[in-house]
């Protein structure tokens, strides 16, 4: 068995950033059916291969 392990940086991965800072102010559990409306833009961009360019 192999593996490869990678780091991909916040930027990289918009909608799991989106999803952490979600989860960290939230205070309890939250189960999500479908993706919640905040990230449903960023999933869709990702889905389609843009990239995700951030103002710094």
């Amino acid at each position: 068995m192999t593996f490869h392990c990678s780091h991909i940086l916040r930027e990289g991965n918009t909608v799991a950033d989106r999803l952490t800072n979600m989860g960290l102010l939230s205070p309890s559990l939250v189960w999500h059916v479908s993706p919640p409306p905040n990230i449903s833009p960023y999933l869709r961009m990702d889905d389609l291969g843009f990239p995700y360019l951030c103002h710094v």
